[in-house]
């Protein structure tokens, strides 16, 4: 069935020192949505496009990316097929400067010397009924510290807002690749087709569960050691398990997301006087990497801090290399 199924198709042509891609893709998400008594109600989200990329390297760091996507967005509903399904189509203009001249050397889950920077821009005018009118800045940059010769910090500052009629929506809270993963009073924070769309997680902000903070602004701040753990460890048992290069991290994340910037508060006061945090989220906690039979995994142990105590600990279990 094409309608509820995941499939693209692309196209790079590179001979050239200008890169093109051509591609198509559709999928499709079944989530369960609040009606206005709290039933849950069966919702199908699709999107497909079409799309044209060109990367220009400006020169062996620094290029500029190019693309243009025609998108079409639904959302109907599967337990009442009389409501009618929102439909979108616009198309979808992007632009990124990118400069990166980071290595990944060394069985580490990420580069370890280096350094990364994006800026983004895409946006679409409200040119028809189903078109949208919204404009998105981006920024992402990573710097890579090699301190010792087995001991990495790294630093990462990414932030972004979103302006127009129907602006999107960033959250922050959680961990990339979370696969016990926890949500905010266990909401997932779509309800019209445009936030299965755009809807943006900005992680990790770790000792908050997902969906800790959303808003059209956003602002996050990451601080990390890596280290070398154990270089080679055997299980015993009748089928032992080598297990090598495990790492080890130490983080702080401080983060935030916001509607209003007017009204957004870092910190308040309590009726006995004593400063807290209100907007601004921190946390910080520890962590080990390693590859399990080709899977690289990530065990973090975390804790919110209010600038009073800490948390109970948030743990995460998580699939995939780290930022």
């Amino acid at each position: 069935d094409l309608k509820n199924s995941d499939y693209g198709l692309s196209y790079y042509y590179l001979p050239n020192r200008i890169d093109f891609v051509f591609l198509g893709q559709h999928n499709a998400q079944f989530l369960f949505l609040s009606d206005a008594i709290g039933n849950a109600v069966l919702y199908r989200f699709r999107q497909w496009m079409l799309g044209v990329g060109a990367s220009y390297p400006i020169d062996r760091f620094n290029r500029i990316d190019f693309q243009g996507l025609w998108m079409n967005l639904s959302r109907e509903n599967l337990d009442d097929v009389s409501e009618k399904a929102q439909r979108r189509s616009f198309i979808l203009p992007y632009v990124s400067y990118v400069k990166d001249n980071s290595l990944w050397q060394g069985g580490w889950f990420a580069p370890n010397n280096g350094s990364r920077f994006n800026l983004t821009f895409y946006g679409s005018a409200k040119y028809s009924e189903n078109s949208l009118d919204l404009q998105t800045l981006t920024f992402d940059y990573r710097d890579y510290n090699p301190l010792f010769r087995e001991f990495v910090f790294v630093f990462r500052a990414t932030g972004g807002l979103s302006n127009g009629k129907d602006r999107q929506s960033f959250f922050v809270g959680g961990n990339e690749g979370w696969i016990n993963r926890r949500f905010d009073r266990n909401i997932y924070p779509i309800v019209n087709v445009e936030d299965y769309a755009f809807l943006t997680p900005a992680l990790p902000l770790r000792g908050f569960n997902f969906n800790a903070k959303n808003g059209t602004r956003f602002g996050l701040l990451n601080f990390e050691a890596r280290f070398p753990l154990i270089r080679y460890l055997i299980g015993g048992g009748i089928l032992p398990i080598g297990l090598q290069n495990i790492l080890g991290a130490a983080f702080l994340d401080i983060g935030s997301a916001w509607n209003n910037t007017e009204s957004w508060q870092a910190f308040q006061r309590t009726p006995s006087g004593s400063l807290r945090t209100k907007d601004l989220l921190i946390g910080m906690g520890l962590g080990t990497r390693v590859i399990f039979l080709g899977l690289p995994l990530r065990f973090d142990v975390a804790w919110n801090y209010n600038w009073g105590s800490l948390s109970k600990p948030v743990y995460y279990v998580c699939l995939g290399p780290e930022f």
